[in-house]
């Protein structure tokens, strides 16, 4: 028969360790097919006892295997599904209150045990001894019964209830606690119930039997498709129950366990893609406890990332969240894409808050020590070369005296830290202007030597940064030309070298211990002189250990000298301040952090979006006059916010507000948001100078994924478009 058709969520949902435990017709010592007259009779006599503190049963009727009602308290609480405080009565009114269902009644009578014969339950001798509390001889004789193969194989349904029954009580009363002797009746009940669970699948007399009870319920609400959705369902149901029960020795520190009842799963008989779902099923509330941590961590982070490293080292140290990942690799196997999938779920959160925390506070070495442990967390590859590449940019970060946090910085009290703070927030979209100037006039107004220390150091830092920008932006038109320059180039070339030395020697003086300003500053003064522009004496600095420019690659050009130049050629000053371009992309991957597959942009220069390898010898910048096109419309296009990871390999026009466009040692890129997912452009030809935040830009092309995220890439032959 095929069961992979419709299944009964309500019977894997009421299949945990409990399902006898919470059995209404064990609760109320009530036969299968006790009328609703019969049910209500019992709880009302259950009330009345209870108000003369009497026990509610009467003599001869049927005892429970094991005490129910308020002792079921006892059991672990993890799984519990009643309240910590309940009578006797409470339990019996919930219990009655089942029976009125008609798909929960069925469950319940389900597993429980059957009459042979529907109209004749009284005269059942097994079931006359099960009331007077005699197990052993109602096994008996079920087993007599079950060899001469009784109709409808009741007695085989009986008995693997019975196992069934027998295996869950010694697991939920003792667990690994148990004598040797309970210990092997456990698992040889284990046994046999599964093995009678497995004839009885294939048994069409058995489902017709139940097919009859339905009928006789006489309820719209069951048909035969009920039995064909119990039938389908039944093998991971029961198989969920002991994943539950390996879950839960996993968190009550018993790994024998844990083993043991994935053992037995496996070797259940019932089939690998019933053991799979039955899997799945199970760490379903793995995986809400987990989404749930990982979504409080979050918000946590957003509102307070100045300790977004306490939010990460939690969720390392937590024991639950430890014994969840373990009891995972037990269950599903390593290889397994929910495993993985929750387990990389849990290291990118931790990556995320880790890089939020030391994106605010410049802590390299500490956030170091959070990703290594992060490390074993991470389950895929992509995950943990995610990873691996922001342990190197925190390691190169820590190496640098270049940021925005002096230490103390954080102990400043407002409003000077809120000025600061808003100081850096200008800074982060690149008004170096309005950044320079609040931190000018705070440089002014407060005169502690502590103030002025944590002050000056973001302010050499955005005075060196807009020196980089000013000559950059200079120099960037120069590198392919093949015409000489104008007089107007050279003069617009002078003014913007005066203007980069002002801001650079400015830098130098707040933080003349600097190594990167102090490069830059020698860097600036060596092209003034180089085209004949005369600059005012300096403080002599002390120079770097290395001085050398980092060149790059360029194709064979005529070269053309500056009039009034000592020979320096128009590449040799592209040259130098592409150098400081590469100095300034620095500090905007500290800002906005380049573009990865992880949750939030690392917030280094060094992380690298791409898995191949890149090819190094293509020159960072080659703009030309058609790489800019002004398009008065952009009709037919889509805003990024409607490009997704459904888009891949569309053919799109997309149009969007620039919010950051920067470039690294391998790519440029151009964002319009800063959140995780997003789509935004890519290219590893060209870089745009002068292009911003607020910029209307327009490109065509075939949308692909890079990590998390939709890019399209602008190629060697692609052009990008200015819109209005």
């Amino acid at each position: 028969m095929n069961r992979n058709g419709e299944r009964s969520p309500l019977l894997l949902e009421e299949a945990t360790p409990y399902i006898y435990r919470k059995n209404a017709f064990r609760i109320l010592a009530l036969m299968v097919n006790a009328s609703p007259r019969d049910v209500k009779r019992k709880v009302e006599k259950i009330r009345l006892q209870a108000k003369l503190s009497e026990p509610a049963r009467g003599k001869g009727e049927l005892q429970p295997l094991i005490p129910v009602g308020k002792e079921i308290q006892d059991a672990p609480a993890k799984l519990e599904i009643y309240p910590q405080e309940l009578s006797d009565l409470d339990t019996a009114r919930e219990a009655a209150q089942r029976l009125n269902d008609p798909e929960r009644r069925l469950i319940d009578e389900f597993f429980w045990f059957w009459p042979h014969d529907l109209d004749g339950n009284h005269q059942d001798e097994a079931l006359v001894a099960l009331r007077q509390g005699d197990t052993d001889e109602a096994e008996r004789l079920w087993i007599s019964w079950e060899a001469q193969q009784s109709e409808s194989n009741v007695s085989m349904h009986n008995l693997a209830v019975l196992n069934h029954l027998m295996a869950l009580d010694i697991e939920l009363e003792n667990g690994s606690d148990a004598s040797i002797e309970k210990m092997n009746r456990r698992d040889s009940s284990w046994a046999e119930s599964y093995k009678r669970w497995r004839l009885l699948l294939d048994d069409e007399g058995f489902w017709k039997r139940l097919n009859d009870r339905i009928d006789e319920l006489d309820d719209p609400r069951l048909t035969t498709d009920t039995t064909v959705r119990f039938r389908n369902t039944l093998p991971a149901a029961l198989l969920t129950i002991n994943g539950f029960l390996a879950i839960s020795s996993m968190e009550e520190g018993h790994d024998f366990d844990l083993l043991r009842h994935e053992r037995m799963m496996s070797e259940s008989g019932f089939g690998k893609e019933a053991i799979d779902e039955a899997k799945l099923y199970a760490v379903n509330p793995i995986r809400e406890r987990i989404r749930t941590i990982c979504k409080s961590a979050a918000q946590s982070t957003e509102e307070d990332p100045i300790h977004a490293d306490e939010v990460a080292r939690r969720i390392l140290d937590s024991r639950s969240i430890g014994f969840d990942l373990k009891a995972l690799d037990v269950l599903l196997g390593v290889d397994h894409s929910t495993r993985i999938a929750l387990r990389d779920e849990v290291a990118l959160r931790v990556l995320s808050s880790v890089l939020s925390f030391s994106r605010k506070t410049e802590r390299w070495k500490k956030a170091k020590r959070l990703l290594n442990r992060c490390l074993d967390v991470a389950a895929s590859s992509s995950t943990k070369s995610q990873i691996n590449e922001s342990i190197i940019a925190v390691k190169e970060n820590a190496k640098s005296d270049f940021g925005w946090c002096g230490k103390g910085y954080f102990k400043l009290q407002d409003p000077l830290l809120s000025e600061l703070e808003r100081a850096r927030e200008y800074a982060g979209v690149f008004d170096w202007d309005r950044a320079i100037g609040l931190l000018e006039r705070l440089y002014e107004n407060y005169t502690g030597d502590n103030d002025r220390r944590l002050i000056g150091k973001p302010l050499a830092l955005c005075r060196n940064m807009r020196a980089n920008l000013r000559l950059s932006n200079a120099l960037s038109g120069l590198q392919y030309r093949y015409a000489p320059i104008t007089e107007m180039q050279r003069n617009e070339i002078r003014r913007a070298v005066v203007a980069a030395e002002e801001d650079v020697s400015r830098a130098y003086e707040l933080d003349p211990q600097n190594d990167t300003i102090r490069k830059n500053y020698y860097e600036v003064r060596e092209i003034a002189r180089k085209i004949g522009v005369s600059l005012p004496r300096k403080a002599q600095a002390r120079k770097p250990a290395t001085t050398a420019i980092p060149s790059v690659r360029a194709p064979s050009v005529p070269r053309e000298k500056v009039k009034g130049t000592s020979g320096i050629s128009c590449s040799r000053i592209v040259v130098i301040g592409i150098a400081l371009l590469v100095f300034g992309s620095y500090f905007m991957s500290l800002c906005s952090g380049p573009i990865s597959s992880s949750p939030r942009r690392v917030p280094t220069r060094t992380v690298r979006p791409t898995k191949g390898p890149i090819n190094t010898t293509r020159p960072l910048v080659r703009p030309t006059s058609t790489s800019y096109s002004l398009v008065s419309s952009s009709t037919g296009c889509v805003s990024w916010k409607q490009v997704d990871l459904l888009d891949v390999g569309k053919e799109m026009c997309v149009t969007g507000i620039v919010r950051n466009a920067y470039s690294n040692e391998e790519a440029y890129f151009i964002t319009f948001s800063n959140e995780p997912g997003d789509f935004y452009i890519l290219s590893y030809e060209w870089v745009f100078p002068g292009l911003g935040y607020g910029s209307c830009v327009m490109v065509e092309g075939t949308v692909e994924r890079l990590g998390s995220s939709p890019i399209i890439q602008i190629k060697y032959h692609d052009s990008l478009y200015k819109c209005e």
